[in-house]
C-alpha cells in the first residue's frame, strides 16, 4: 500500500496494482508520501461485471457504518454509441464504504470492459476526448471528482478542515483565494497571476482549507482550456507535447471552440508551486460571479455571506455524490450523513473567512478575461 498525506489532517492509502486506482494515486502523488501503515482512508479497486451487478443503495449494518451504492450510465441498446460504450466499458462505478478499526475503507468496482491497452477504437475515442486521455484515465478522473473527493471532504470536516471550490495562490507568505461556480474565471485569474511570476500556485478547482484560516496546497492536475490562457496557448500545446496532442488540440479548438478542448496538467509542469507541506494564512478571498452585468464591479462582502455562497458552490460541485449521500441518509447511514456534511462544512467556512478580506466580483458574461484580470489585480494591489 502506498500512502500520501493530503494535508496535516488527512492521509490516504492506495492498495493494490489496479490500473484505475493507480492512475488516481498518480494524480495525487505530488503530495508527501508516508511510510506508516495506518492511513485515515484506504482506497482499492476491482473490475466487476456491469451486466450482472446491481446498484441498489444498501446500508449493510445496523449502526449505519457500512454502505453500498453506485452509478451506471444509461446507454441506448440500439444505438451505435451504446454499442461502442458496452464494448469499451461504461464509465460507471459501484462502491462499498465501511469503517474498520477506525479506518475508512473504500472499495470501488468498475466495468471490467474498460481497456488499458491501446486499440484502434481506443485511439479513436482518445482523439474524441477533449482531455486527450485513454478511457481508463477518464474513468479515474470521474472517480476522483465525483466519488473520492466528496468522501475525502466528509473525513476532513470531522477534523475542522474542508475542500472549497476555489483556485488559490501565495504571495509573500499570504494566501489569495478565488471561489465561485464553474466557469466564473477562477483558473484564468490564478494562471495569470502565477505565470506572470508574481505569485506561487496553491490550488486549482479545489483548495484544502482549515478553519484556523490556512490554505493547504492541493496538487491534482489543473484543467486548462484555451480561454483560461487567453491567446497564448503555445506553451500549453507545444512544450513537452507530442505531435498527436498538438494536432488534437488544434482540431478540437477549431471544431468545438475554446471550451471544447482542454489539457489536464500537473501543477509542477507549469507553475511555481508552494511546497506541499505548507500552511498559508489566507489574507483575501474573492467570490467570482458571472451574469448579465453591465460592467465589472468589486465590492466588499461579509464573511458570513461569502461562507453561505461558498457552501452552495461546493454542494453544486459535489452534486453527483450529494444525491447519493441524501439517499444514504434516508436509508439510515451515519457514515455519510447529509446533515453533518452541510452543517460541518458551513462551520469550517465561517471560521475560515472571519478574519480575512472578503470581496465579491460581478463579471459580465462577455467580459474579456484580460480586463477582468487587470480589475482584480488592482484590487489585490490596493
Amino acid at each position: 500500500m502506498e500512502i500520501i498525506k493530503l494535508s496535516n489532517r488527512l492521509t490516504v492509502g492506495f492498495q493494490g496494482a489496479d490500473p484505475v486506482i493507480r492512475e488516481i494515486y498518480s494524480e495525487l502523488s505530488a503530495h508527501n508520501k508516508k511510510n506508516h501503515s495506518n492511513p485515515d482512508i484506504v482506497v482499492r479497486g476491482e473490475p466487476i461485471n456491469f451486466e450482472t451487478e446491481t446498484f441498489k443503495t444498501e446500508i449493510s449494518d445496523s449502526n449505519g457504518q457500512s454502505a453500498q451504492f453506485g452509478y451506471i450510465p444509461e446507454t441506448n441498446t440500439y444505438s451505435l454509441r451504446g454499442a461502442i460504450r458496452r464494448h469499451v466499458g461504461l464509465l460507471g462505478w459501484k462502491v462499498k464504504v465501511e469503517t474498520s478499526g477506525g479506518q475508512l475503507e473504500v472499495t470501488i468496482g468498475y466495468d471490467q470492459r474498460i481497456r488499458t491497452s491501446p486499440s484502434l477504437l481506443g485511439i479513436g475515442l482518445r482523439y474524441m476526448n477533449r482531455s486527450f486521455v485513454w478511457r481508463y484515465q477518464n474513468l479515474s478522473k470521474i472517480l476522483l471528482y465525483n466519488l473520492l473527493e466528496p468522501i475525502f471532504h466528509n473525513e476532513l470536516i470531522n477534523k475542522n478542515s474542508a475542500y472549497i471550490h476555489a483556485s488559490s495562490v501565495e504571495y509573500e507568505g499570504k494566501g489569495l483565494l478565488f471561489t465561485g461556480s464553474g466557469g466564473s474565471g477562477k483558473t484564468s485569474l490564478m494562471d495569470g497571476l502565477v505565470t506572470r511570476g508574481s505569485h506561487s500556485f496553491i490550488s486549482d478547482d479545489l483548495c484544502l482549507i482549515s478553519q484556523n484560516g490556512h490554505l493547504h496546497p492541493y496538487l491534482k492536475r489543473v484543467q486548462v482550456y484555451p480561454y483560461n490562457i487567453s491567446k497564448d496557448s503555445d506553451h500549453i500545446v507545444n512544450r513537452r507535447a507530442s505531435a498527436a496532442s498538438k494536432v488534437q488540440w488544434e482540431l478540437r479548438r477549431s471544431m468545438k471552440g475554446s471550451d471544447g478542448v482542454r489539457r489536464r496538467i500537473l501543477p509542477e509542469k507549469r507553475y511555481d508551486v508552494v511546497p506541499n507541506d505548507s500552511e498559508i494564512p489566507i489574507e483575501t478571498a474573492i467570490f467570482l460571479q458571472r451574469g448579465g452585468y453591465e460592467s465589472i464591479s468589486v465590492t466588499p462582502i461579509k464573511p458570513t455571506e461569502l461562507s453561505r455562497r461558498s457552501l452552495g458552490v461546493i454542494l453544486e460541485e459535489f452534486n453527483p455524490m450529494i444525491e447519493h449521500i441524501i439517499d444514504l441518509t434516508s436509508n439510515g447511514s451515519h457514515l455519510l450523513d447529509i446533515g453533518k456534511f452541510v452543517n460541518r462544512t458551513s462551520s469550517v467556512y465561517q471560521s475560515m473567512f472571519q478574519d480575512c478580506n472578503c470581496f465579491i466580483t460581478q463579471i459580465p458574461n462577455n467580459a474579456d478575461i484580460e480586463v477582468v484580470r487587470e480589475k482584480v489585480y488592482n484590487i489585490i494591489l490596493e
